[in-house]
């Protein structure tokens, strides 16, 4: 009861966040609960055909995902894909004059992702498939209590194939560029009493050992296939001693 009258506290008083719970598919309040901003978010948005259109943003946070909902002329938000092709933002946030790339950030349902989710294919023992999050990345910005700039630029992927204006391609793959201000004051006392036994450094040193072990095993991978690309290469340059050594490893073999 303690802990619960300290959430409405810190909501009632927190003039940026709120604390809102997840529905089931019944459309029922569930104990799980999530931060999401309390007042607009406008900002506006640019594309070929028009300028400084009307936008509204909307954040959904969690311990496991960043959900930032983009919202044209207010009414409806940008849509995830049609058949095949799908959506993919190039983000700019602006903090304290450093400015922080995020590259490739894949739409998902309703909006842009940055999911804190370790996801790994093993084989033998070792990874051979791990997903990447830039969720530490922003939610530590967000903890600084203080306001972000942010520039997105989404644009299309047709058939698995990801273009961008930036790229020297035809505006025909770029869709819109997004900005907005956000002020995160009041974020760090909410996220940390909503979610009080998740250690944002320890989950993010776990995230960099896992990364860590990726790399070294990717490397290992890569001198793997060097070296079997050499012993290909000695086949073609020097083929009589090749063939001379394995037959004589053959004669060998049938002798034991």
């Amino acid at each position: 009861m303690r802990y619960l009258l300290i959430i409405l506290s810190l909501t009632f008083l927190n003039a940026n966040w709120k604390l809102e719970n997840y529905v089931d598919e019944f459309g029922d309040e569930i104990s799980s609960t999530y931060i999401t901003n309390k007042s607009t978010i406008r900002g506006s948005y640019d594309n070929s055909v028009s300028n400084y259109n009307d936008l509204k943003v909307s954040f959904v946070i969690s311990k496991d995902r960043i959900k930032i909902k983009l919202f044209h002329h207010g009414n409806y938000a940008l849509p995830l894909k049609d058949g095949d092709n799908y959506i993919q933002h190039n983000i700019k946030i602006k903090h304290n004059g450093e400015v922080i790339s995020f590259k490739d950030i894949r739409h998902s349902d309703d909006a842009i992702i940055f999911e804190n989710t370790y996801y790994e294919e093993t084989h033998r023992g070792e990874p051979t498939l791990m997903s990447e999050s830039h969720y530490f990345d922003l939610v530590k910005l967000l903890l600084q209590d203080e306001k972000l700039k942010f520039i997105i630029n989404s644009y299309q992927c047709y058939d698995g194939v990801c273009l961008d204006y930036s790229s020297g391609f035809s505006t025909w793959y770029s869709l819109n560029e997004y900005s907005f201000e956000l002020d995160a004051d009041g974020f760090s006392d909410l996220y940390k009493e909503s979610n009080p036994t998740f250690d944002v450094e320890a989950e993010e040193k776990l995230w960099n050992e896992r990364n860590q072990r990726y790399s070294e095993y990717s490397i290992k991978q890569d001198e793997e296939i060097k070296r079997g690309d050499s012993l290909i290469d000695s086949f073609f340059e020097y083929p009589i001693v090749t063939i001379s050594v394995l037959s004589i490893m053959a004669i060998l073999l049938a002798s034991i």
